[in-house]
């Protein structure tokens, strides 16, 4: 797999049940952001059964991704909790109400500034959601753009009226 010993643990199955797994991941030293990213049941040497846990630090690909948009990016779980983010902050204001499962693009009016959201399932090896990548990319200068057009357009459409071409 390419994994290092800190990246794997294996834990006896009688102490682990499903739910569990991902609390042994988080335990891996160094990841406090940890990604699961596949969980086995094993034989073990001398008998017994053991699972694998094979994570990563998210927050590093999440700093890749959120520099490579300019913008923020959030991996958050299935129950909506956040597992990384580059931006807590930004995060809670925004106060995004998105469904894991399923894909979204939306707009949202953070004070002062629009972010442009787009949230995409992250998918497992079965084709399963297991949680969802938020993207929030500032957009405050082409929607103040947009509404500048839209006003002009009124403006013109009136002044139309008022000569009586329209």
């Amino acid at each position: 797999v390419g994994a290092t010993p800190s990246q794997i643990a294996a834990v006896p199955v009688s102490l682990l049940a499903y739910a569990q797994i991902c609390d042994a991941a988080a335990a891996i030293p160094d990841n406090d952001e940890g990604l699961l990213v596949e969980a086995r049941t094993v034989e073990l040497d001398g008998g017994g059964r053991g699972v694998i846990v094979v994570a990563r630090n998210a927050g590093r690909a999440l700093e890749r991704f959120a520099s490579r948009i300019e913008g923020v990016a959030t991996l958050v779980t299935l129950r909506g909790r956040v597992a990384a983010t580059t931006d807590a902050v930004l995060w809670a204001a925004a106060g995004l109400a998105l469904s894991p499962r399923r894909p979204a693009v939306e707009t949202v009016a953070v004070g002062e500034r629009f972010y442009g959201v787009v949230s995409i399932p992250v998918r497992d090896v079965n084709g399963g959601a297991v949680g969802a990548v938020v993207s929030m990319q500032d957009v405050t200068e082409s929607q103040n753009l947009a509404r500048l057009l839209r006003n002009a357009a009124l403006i013109g459409a009136a002044l139309l009226t008022l000569l009586g071409i329209v």
